[in-house]
């Protein structure tokens, strides 16, 4: 699975991200309609550090997203993202989620 480039499990009911340590290739994960909960955010996310070259994920439609600091939150842990739920990450916008990182991980706790 290292040179594996792309996943899609949406619509399957996963309900926390793990299983990726032996995926460096990973570019693309999409996660769309899933269970993924606020509770395993912080978890799940710590999972993709195992992909460096994970430049696209989309979590639309888990009930995790209904978190406000969601996107910001992700934005700032995956710092190889480029594109998050298919919009594009800008360099202002890491940077701002990387500012309030610390107030992030005080509410997912």
């Amino acid at each position: 699975m290292a040179e594996l480039e792309y996943i899609n499990l949406a619509v399957n009911s996963v309900a926390k991200i793990e299983g990726l340590k032996r995926c460096e290739s990973l570019q693309k994960l999409d996660l769309t309609l899933n269970f993924i909960e606020i509770e395993d955010l912080q978890e799940s996310i710590e999972h993709l550090e195992w992909c460096p070259r994970l430049s696209e994920l989309y979590l639309t439609g888990n009930p995790c997203t209904d978190w406000p600091g969601c996107t910001e939150y992700v934005i700032a842990m995956v710092e190889s993202l480029q594109r998050y739920n298919g919009e594009e990450v800008s360099k202002s916008q890491r940077l701002q989620a990387k500012t309030k990182l610390p107030q992030l991980t005080k509410e997912l706790e």
